[in-house]
């Protein structure tokens, strides 16, 4: 009888863990938004804070533009670098370039306002101590937004493309082994042969993105602003390589997204000085993951793994704003929020060859649950240096400790022998950022900007109740690093 004493390596953990972050609504990590804020919907400071790419996403915060503006923009990410002292420099960056169209009018005596925006970023990488090679992801994004008034009602509509394309090549080389000799030749040595160490991944990216919005007064000095987001992702990627026999085989990944937001902002006017505001909002979303061996006959298995999954993640959180002079103001914010997920789990390996007549045929089986709670401070600066210098400051901490867990059994062989698996994972994480921006008016219509934001995160993996072999230091990762510039010049006429 076939039997593999299988103690969950952790690289059963890595679909799971990579799920984990793929489900991680992220633009409801960003909804409240991580680095560009929009405080209030009055004239403020601020505004700096939702300028760039999300600048066309909030249009009847635009009402307060009385100009035809044109800005253009290029910025610079740097986001990781390292250099080994074998040599080896792995790094991840991006270029990108924005152009940005608002034009103020009136139509039938109501204010209006409409604006059309395109970024290009291009994203690349390059990670030889991984044995990630030539990663490149090109994306472009149109963006369009129109808003008008009706009586008190400030209202507006936005939409969002975006298409992305990625091509990257990984080795594993060599490819993992055990120090068990029955898993090596029942699970590493057959799969080194299916699939081989060399790999090719090429895929795209489409995504859209619509939200539709109404802000009106209450009473005296009380207003509220409402919000539906409807978000949709489709990725199709498809990983070649080759296998033993030197034939080129390719595994399908689509994995698609959709999303459905509901906000609410309420906002209260104490004095001059003083405003207030008290947020709150709720996500529901939908994640399809497959993975698919192309051009499988009936004698193979036709997918390594399917999961369906839904995402139910609330946020809440208030902020206050400081009119300290003419020239200065300042704000804090505190947000906190929560997602959590149940995911389904059935991963299956090909057939891996027959122990007398029976397939050699492992899966993994079982339900992973995530629980994600996301804190987020930020407090913001503003100050007319004078009269064409302006400077904006905002500072941010978000942190988080994450728990994921696994709940299944491993089946080896068709199930004749199967192994429960209870692991735990704990991802604690967190990032400090700074966003700064100087503005500079050269003259009354003309005015160049740069802005910087730096960032230093910190993210840590350990598996709970793990006890590693004497020659093993555990589980447990590190890593931090980033940097962005973007410069822009804005015309206005």
């Amino acid at each position: 009888m076939l039997i593999l004493s299988f103690n969950c390596p952790k690289y059963l953990l890595i679909p799971l863990i990579l799920f984990s972050f793929v489900s991680i609504p992220y633009d409801y990590i960003l909804a409240e938004q991580l680095l560009l804020d929009e405080f209030t919907v009055e004239n403020n400071p601020f505004s700096f804070l939702i300028e760039g790419p999300n600048n066309f996403l909030y249009p009847s915060q635009q009402l307060k533009v009385d100009r035809t503006q044109l800005e253009l923009s290029g910025n610079y990410k740097d986001i990781f670098r390292e250099r080994k002292e074998n040599g080896d420099f792995n790094y991840l960056n991006q270029l990108g370039i924005g152009i940005g169209f608002i034009k103020p009018f009136e139509y039938n005596s109501r204010k209006s306002i409409v604006s059309v925006r395109y970024t290009g970023n291009t994203l690349n990488g390059d990670f030889p101590s991984a044995k990630v090679t030539q990663f490149r992801m090109p994306d472009g994004t149109y963006m369009i937004g129109f808003a008008t008034t009706f009586g008190e009602h400030d209202v507006g509509v936005s939409y969002k493309n975006q298409s992305a394309s990625l091509s990257t090549d990984f080795s594993l080389e060599p490819f993992p082994k055990s120090k068990k000799e029955d898993e090596n030749t029942y699970l590493f040595d057959p799969l080194e042969n299916f699939f081989g160490t060399e790999f090719s991944v090429t895929g795209t990216r489409k995504k859209s993105l619509f939200i539709a919005e109404d802000n009106f007064p209450i009473i005296k000095n009380h207003s509220i602003d409402l919000r539906i987001i409807i978000n949709s992702e489709s990725h199709a990627y498809a990983v070649q390589h080759t296998n033993n026999k030197d034939e080129i085989k390719y595994v399908d990944v689509p994995l698609n997204i959709r999303c459905l937001k509901g906000e609410i902002n309420y906002y209260y006017k104490l004095n001059d000085k003083w405003r207030f505001k008290f947020i709150f909002s709720d996500l529901k979303e939908w994640v399809d993951l497959e993975i698919t061996p192309r051009d499988a006959d009936q004698t193979e298995i036709t997918s390594f793994g399917v999961t369906k999954s839904t995402i139910n993640a609330f946020n809440i959180g208030g902020g206050a704003y400081c009119r300290i002079n003419n020239k200065t103001e300042a704000f804090l914010k505190i947000n906190r929020s929560l997602s959590s997920e149940k995911v389904p789990i059935n991963l299956s390996t090909p057939v891996l060859g027959k122990k007398i007549i029976i397939p050699i045929v492992h899966r993994l089986i079982g339900t992973g649950s995530l629980n994600i709670p996301i804190y987020h401070l930020q407090l913001g600066y503003a100050k007319d240096i004078s009269e064409k210098f302006k400077l904006n400051l905002l500072l941010g901490y978000l942190f988080s400790g994450s728990t994921v867990n696994f709940d299944g059994e491993a089946q080896l062989a068709v199930g004749l022998e199967n192994y429960p698996i209870d692991e735990e994972l704990k991802i604690g994480w967190g990032l400090i950022h700074l966003n700064s921006r100087i503005k500079y008016k050269i003259s009354e219509n003309v005015y160049v900007s740069y802005q910087i934001y730096a960032n230093v995160p910190y993210y840590e993996l350990t598996r709970v109740g793990y006890e590693p072999p004497p020659e093993d230091k555990g589980w447990r990762i590190r890593g931090g690093g980033g940097l962005e510039h973007t410069i822009s010049i804005c015309f206005s006429f």
